[in-house]
């Protein structure tokens, strides 16, 4: 007999893409690793979340793009 896969904490769609957005899904992440939230980001940029407090930098420091890139794991 099949055992149904545990049900999902629940859905949580987030508008926004940036920071504090990545924070937010990887704090879910986090807390319920495995199917524990279906997850819906809304994002208007066309790249993945980054670093914004720090943008400044990649003209005073001499970061990289790559250096600023949010984990794009979560």
């Amino acid at each position: 007999m099949r055992t149904a896969p545990p049900p999902a904490l629940g859905r949580v769609v987030v508008v926004g893409a940036g920071m504090v957005a990545h924070r937010l899904v990887a704090g879910l992440v986090e807390r319920a690793p495995q199917d524990g939230w279906h997850v819906t980001v809304l994002g208007d940029e066309p790249w993945a979340p980054y670093d914004r407090v720090h943008l400044s930098e990649l003209v005073t420091a001499g970061r990289t793009p790559d250096d600023l890139a949010l984990d794009p794991t979560v």
